[in-house]
């Protein structure tokens, strides 16, 4: 009985410390696939001063992506080291793929906010 105890201790435990909570951000307009949520890991952003990074993924195609953010000057940074404003839609090359402005906010408050900021 100990035994099973102890196992059952553990095992919550161990899917206590790799807790997540994705939230919905907005929706990205892709030619291919049409619209597709986008969302945003709210317990993975890390802010140190003005920047801030958060985990997101698509459920298109089930990629988890790292996106940077300088909360002060409202800019999104992606992992190839382009630059963005978050004031103005973002258009894919070739007009691929098209993030919208209300998704840009959603996604920089989420990342932005300071570790108190989320109890609230």
């Amino acid at each position: 009985m100990k035994r099973f105890l102890v196992t059952v201790i553990v095992t919550c435990l161990a899917f206590q410390s790799h807790a997540e909570k994705w939230v919905n951000v907005g929706a990205a307009v892709s030619q291919e696939f049409g619209q597709a949520d986008i969302y945003a890991d709210a317990d993975s952003a890390v802010r140190t001063g003005e920047l801030a990074s958060i985990k997101t993924k698509s459920l298109v195609d089930q990629t988890i992506d790292e996106v940077n953010f300088d909360c002060k000057k409202n800019l999104l940074f992606t992992k190839f080291g382009d630059q963005f404003s978050t004031d103005k839609e973002i258009v894919g090359k070739g007009g691929t793929v098209k993030w919208p402005v209300a998704l840009l906010k959603n996604l920089q408050s989420t990342a932005c906010k300071r570790s108190y900021e989320f109890w609230k």
